[in-house]
This record gives structure tokens, C-alpha cells and sequence, in this order.
């Protein structure tokens, strides 16, 4: 029998990378997916390397968000090689402006 703990972290480790989006961590966001690889979110969908950029867009405005990733299941068929993954998730967003005391934003 096959132990998956290593697997599992490094699965783990994918999900709760989204932390990286959070504090504009670019290159390290980048580097959770394959150079080929895609994306299906609700807003954007196609090549990863796309969304990262995407993502870089929208941290630049006065957007906010913090993704919070529960505990995955994690269940391996190591017949065809292959892991299901199941998580909630909670996105949390709001608009930030903040003014000095002498009124300019």
C-alpha cells in the first residue's frame, strides 16, 4: 500500500497557494501551475499564465479579497493514478479608499 502523506501535502499545498494572489505575490502564484496549464473560475477562464496576469490587473486597483481555504478531502485511486479533491472555499472582497486627514484620497 502506497503512503499518499507526501502527495497530500504537496495537494495542500496547491489549494492554500491562493494566498499568494492575496498578497500580490506574482511569480509565486505563477509558479503553482503548469506553463500549459488553464483555469475556470467565475470570472476568467484560459491559459493560467493569463490569469496571472489578469490578477496582477486587479491588484493594482482599490479591489481587496482574501480567499479562505478549508481542509481538503483528499481520495486517491491509485489504479488510474489520480487524486479527488474536495474543499470549501469562501472569497471575501471589498472596494478600499482611504483619505488623510486633509481631505485628498
Amino acid at each position: 500500500m502506497h503512503n499518499h502523506l507526501a502527495d497530500r501535502q504537496q495537494i495542500t499545498d496547491l489549494l492554500t497557494g491562493w494566498m499568494h494572489r492575496d498578497l500580490g505575490e506574482w511569480e509565486q502564484l505563477r509558479g503553482l501551475f503548469h506553463p500549459d496549464g488553464t483555469i475556470e473560475i467565475t470570472w476568467f477562464e484560459g491559459l493560467a499564465s493569463d490569469f496571472v496576469d489578469g490578477s496582477m490587473r486587479m491588484g493594482a486597483s482599490d479591489i481587496r479579497t482574501k480567499h479562505l481555504i478549508g481542509t481538503p478531502v483528499v481520495t486517491f485511486n491509485s489504479s488510474v493514478n489520480r487524486a479527488i479533491v474536495e474543499t470549501n472555499a469562501m472569497i471575501i472582497g471589498g472596494e478600499c479608499e482611504a483619505e488623510s486627514g486633509d481631505g485628498d484620497p
